[in-house]
């Protein structure tokens, strides 16, 4: 995974990217509100390089109100799909990885 990061950093030159957001593309403007999204709700209870439950649950109710309410059980559930690593959190890159997804399948549709 390392030897992809070095690649992409050498292809991309992300450090080349606009922080102006008025100029910035449709993509880079999407990678921002993603690590946005997730900087404004990680941290509330710790760690602010990850998503813990409660944080995960405030995400999801803020940012898809029209999904409704989950159980509980619902959202250990998700938690645990979204929780690869096994370490309790969720991870920016674990964050992504289900941002990606949800996109590809609200793509089909």
């Amino acid at each position: 995974m390392l030897s992809s990061h070095i690649l992409l950093i050498h292809f991309f030159k992300p450090h080349s990217f606009s922080s102006n957001f008025a100029t910035m593309t449709d993509l880079p403007k999407a990678m921002g509100l993603l690590r946005t999204v997730f900087k404004n709700h990680a941290g509330k209870d710790g760690d602010p390089k990850s998503l813990n439950k409660k944080e995960l649950s405030e995400l999801l109710r803020a940012e898809f109100p029209e999904a409704g309410s989950t159980s509980k059980n619902e959202l250990d559930k998700f938690f645990k799909s979204l929780d690869n690593d096994g370490d309790g959190v969720v991870s920016f890159e674990e964050f992504v990885t289900f941002a990606a997804a949800l996109t590809v399948i609200c793509h089909g549709e």
